[in-house]
């Protein structure tokens, strides 16, 4: 299951969600949904478990585009400040 935040469409009205690889580069990736249950959706088909996907900020989010994780558990209130307007999350898929 994944936050229904996480998933988009795409010009052809398709449901894709962004994966974030090792590099840190975001990927259009096409989805089927199954259920969909509170603020979460089964993906039937389109990813794997583990896989990174964007699940805040992805609306506008370019192919290619690099991005940063933010885990959540805080930090240096300066850090990364000025890529504020850029900045991504992502969640693991599980």
């Amino acid at each position: 299951m994944i936050p229904q935040t996480a998933l988009l469409r795409n010009a052809e009205g398709e449901t894709v969600v962004m994966v974030v690889g090792a590099d840190l580069v975001a990927h259009e990736r096409k989805v089927e949904v199954g259920v969909k249950q509170a603020d979460k959706a089964q993906v039937a088909s389109g990813l794997k478990e583990g896989e990174q996907v964007v699940t805040v900020g992805g609306v506008g989010l370019d192919e290619g585009k690099k991005v940063r994780i933010d885990t959540g558990k805080g930090g240096d209130e300066d850090k990364g400040k000025e890529d504020k307007k850029d900045e991504r999350t992502t969640r693991n898929n599980r």
